[in-house]
């Protein structure tokens, strides 16, 4: 669905994946993190953040996660990681910033 010329993600994968799909990524995504020793209910979030929409009435079962599921999960921990690693670096250089201030005004 187009809005003024640009399309939303979330808007693009409601219209991408059927209601049956949809419950079969949220099992993977349940299956993924179980797979890894992490909290399932984690699944419920990243669900919202692909689709757009909580994943309500949805079976909370787990289900061994395809190669579709397993990539954008992957990426998904890639935009985390480089997220931190920015976050790092800005507050290195605030934290620099800082330290040049305090010697300017001694």
């Amino acid at each position: 669905a187009e809005i003024g010329g640009s399309t939303t993600l979330s808007s693009k994968a409601f219209d991408r994946f059927a209601i049956a799909d949809k419950r079969r990524w949220y099992c993977m995504m349940i299956g993924w993190y179980v797979n890894r020793g992490k909290n399932p209910n984690a699944a419920y979030h990243a669900f919202k953040e692909k689709f757009g929409h909580h994943p309500q009435g949805y079976p909370k079962r787990h289900a061994e996660p395809d190669a579709e599921v397993a990539r954008y999960m992957k990426s998904r921990l890639i935009a985390f990681a480089k997220r931190r690693e920015k976050e790092k670096i800005a507050k290195t250089n605030a934290a620099h910033v800082a330290q040049t201030l305090e010697a300017a005004n001694a």
